[in-house]
């Protein structure tokens, strides 16, 4: 990860890396409140051994040398029971040797003789008291018993004072302003490593990021959760100034600009699996098209589990598997909706060949025909992984925009899916994040007054079978239920099919 990498996850996560600074704050606090106060004093000691009385450079260094090994060895005798236990009862301590023993530090000076004795205890002059005793029991222990000289000779070895213990007058134990500097810092730093693991252990899409992990296409568009969706998915048609409806525009945009030398007029939506919002992206992204002035086609090419028509809110008996099989014309199953321009062909009876008809020549002469007639044809096409329909109708199609939804879609399955597509040469133009929480998204804020799009003016059109004439009589009466302008009618050139 890089450096913008952890300011970006910084900012998505600012709340737990501020809850745990918190909470580590919090903790330092009682840990400190119940922690007794420990008072610590010094005393140095010097050791020296005397040579012989030439006192000559090499007497000198041996006895130099020998009071440093003295003085290691001296360490490590200062917390025996020989050297504490006097202390203890001499100042009638109220602990044991090996208390006192774990209350004791010993340190030897590098390349010296010296030897620091340091002392805790909850009472600054107890503390003191007790380093200056443990100085001279040590001396007397050394002088009497370690070193003891001959009778009537003077030791060898002596130990003197260098410093005695001060009283102190500041607890070294706790420490109040650095404990709690210390909680604010490794509670952050715990809150930061949480979300760190949480980021790299997710296997779902969060945001455009997340998608660029795992595919080599561009993010064409982001679109915001709603609750509402399921019941409202028209937003570019019911809340036309909203923050939803403004990013199926910038979507549209965005399609538009893409490959500008290989123009997508014929775009297949679809998804690595179900439930991830390709059909209300289809939906939307239609009537964006529509209301720029263009011609746009919408087919419900999910010919398993067809929802496009119920989403538009048009009688879907009647569709694009009769046209496939022959039993009807295209002019016969197309509806006009909304008097914008746009014309819908839903997928009409469910057939037990799906992936041979969406491949077949006729579809392919069906397609071609409504590039001739139309400016955009959008196709709401299968989910990509379940089954074989979207990698089929993909390659008859200009380019393939993949639905990813945020907090739904794993990373894994939207790397299969594109790979799926980009093996079989489907051209696949991008992706559309759909369902992005508010949070992470960085949005307008809904108050942004957008300004209303003009509608393109109303076309004109006849009917010529019973079957249209069925088809576009339910789709006014679906109109007139869903709340938009009912379809108007359209003049259609004849049908080649």
């Amino acid at each position: 990860m890089t450096l913008t990498d952890h300011l970006r996850l910084l900012r998505r996560a600012w709340w737990l890396v501020v809850a745990a600074a918190a909470l580590g704050a919090i903790l330092a606090v009682v840990v400190t409140a119940n922690t007794p106060r420990l008072f610590a004093s010094s005393t140095q000691l010097f050791v020296s051994v005397s040579g012989t009385t030439t006192n000559t450079a090499m007497d000198v260094g041996q006895g130099s040398t020998a009071a440093q090994q003295k003085a290691k060895s001296y360490a490590e005798v200062v917390k025996t029971s020989r050297v504490l236990e006097p202390v203890v009862r001499e100042l009638h301590l109220p602990y044991s040797t090996s208390q006192l023993a774990d209350a004791v530090t010993v340190t030897t000076g590098t390349n010296s003789a010296t030897l620091t004795i340091s002392v805790r205890d909850t009472e600054a002059s107890r503390a003191a008291a007790t380093a200056d005793a443990i100085g001279t029991s040590l001396r007397k222990f050394v002088t009497t018993r370690l070193d003891a000289a001959a009778d009537g000779q003077t030791s060898l070895v002596a130990v003197d004072v260098l410093e005695p213990a001060s009283l102190s007058h500041a607890p070294v134990s706790p420490r109040t302003t650095v404990d709690l500097g210390l909680g604010l810092v490794g509670g952050g730093l715990v809150g930061y490593l949480t979300a760190l693991a949480r980021l790299l252990l997710d296997t779902k899409v969060r945001d455009r990021h997340s998608i660029a992990e795992v595919v080599d296409r561009p993010v064409l568009g982001a679109v915001l959760h709603d609750a509402d969706a399921p019941k409202r998915p028209l937003t570019v048609h019911l809340d036309p100034r909203g923050p939803r409806a403004e990013a199926y525009r910038t979507l549209r945009t965005n399609i538009q600009f893409v490959n500008v030398g290989q123009a997508a007029r014929v775009i297949g939506v679809t998804s690595a699996l179900p439930g991830e919002g390709k059909t209300t992206t289809t939906a939307n992204l239609a009537i964006a098209f529509a209301e720029t002035g263009a011609r746009v086609a919408v087919i419900d090419a999910d010919l398993r589990r067809p929802r496009l028509a119920s989403t538009l809110g048009l009688e879907g008996a009647a569709g694009l598997s009769d046209v496939l099989i022959g039993r009807a014309d295209l002019d016969d199953v197309t509806q006009p909706w909304g008097g914008i321009g746009l014309d819908v062909v839903p997928a009409g009876q469910i057939p037990p060949n799906a992936s041979e008809l969406l491949g077949s020549v006729r579809m392919r002469a069906l397609l071609d025909e409504l590039r001739d007639r139309y400016d955009y044809v959008l196709l709401d096409a299968p989910p990509v992984l379940p089954v074989t329909d979207a990698a089929v109708l993909s390659r008859l199609t200009d380019g393939t925009l993949v639905a990813a939804a945020s907090g739904r879609t794993l990373k894994a399955r939207l790397g299969d899916a594109v790979d799926t597509l980009d093996q079989i040469g489907s051209r696949v133009i991008g992706v559309v994040l759909t369902m992005q929480p508010r949070s992470t998204s960085g949005a307008y804020d809904e108050t942004y007054a957008y300004p209303a799009e003009p509608a393109p003016g109303t076309r004109t059109s006849s009917g010529r079978r019973a079957v249209r004439a069925s088809a576009r009589s339910a789709g006014r009466a679906a109109g007139r239920r869903s709340g938009h302008a009912g379809p108007s009618p359209r003049r259609a050139a004849p049908s080649r099919i």
